[in-house]
């Protein structure tokens, strides 16, 4: 049963791992958000091409949250859920934020 546990522990580890291969060399935007008055900086990738495959089969599949916190890595992820931000903040508020400080080359 131990080595059964061992096994189930090396396989999460290789799942983080692959929701999470972002090259430093890529360009990164680092913004801020307000959620019910507490301030979270993110960080993620300008460009989704530039993250794992899972993020760009999300977006493609219109699982926009999904996707983005795939692209935001599992630390940034776990500090959003663990302050229980809603879909609706992440739709209307952290997402339009990380487009708006530059990513994907857009700005207002």
């Amino acid at each position: 049963m131990a080595k059964d546990k061992a096994k189930s522990t090396e396989i999460e580890e290789v799942d983080a791992e692959v929701i999470n291969l972002q090259d430093p060399d890529y360009e990164v935007t680092t913004f801020t958000v307000t959620i019910r008055g507490r301030k979270f900086t993110l960080e993620a990738p300008n460009n989704p091409l530039d993250a794992s495959f899972d993020v760009m089969d999300d977006f493609e599949n219109e699982r926009m949250v999904s996707g983005f916190l795939k692209l935001i890595g599992p630390a940034q992820a776990a500090r959003l859920r663990a302050y229980n931000v809603t879909t609706r903040e992440m739709s209307e508020i952290v997402m339009p934020a990380w487009t708006k400080a530059g990513a994907m080359g857009e700005t207002d």
